[in-house]
């Protein structure tokens, strides 16, 4: 099914020139659609997507320190903070070359 989207999308895409859905949305619809998609695409995937790893990351803390959750997931939060505002992007590179690498 991507792949199918892709074929579809890339196509509108590369003829605007744009890059990304809420840029074509803007385009299309005005700024202020583009706005709310970009809120509403970051408020969920801080909701899913990121909940879920600092949960999960926090879970395996706990299990093999005993820590208690909480202070497993604040812990972890605030040491990726540190790490992204003191290496910048550049250190989340890095790190996600790494973990390919390992996953691979």
């Amino acid at each position: 099914h991507l792949l199918l989207l892709g074929w579809l999308f890339a196509p509108v895409y590369l003829r605007c020139g744009i890059a990304t859905l809420p840029e074509y949305l803007g385009r299309r619809y005005g700024p202020r659609l583009r706005r709310w998609l970009s809120l509403i695409s970051l408020v969920l995937y801080l909701l899913t997507k990121l909940s879920v790893s600092i949960y999960s990351a926090a879970t395996v803390l706990t299990s093999v320190f005993g820590w208690p959750r909480w202070i497993a997931a604040a812990g972890l939060v605030g040491l990726t903070a540190c790490y992204t505002a003191v290496g910048g992007l550049a250190a989340v590179i890095v790190t996600d070359v790494a973990q390919s690498v390992v996953m691979l």
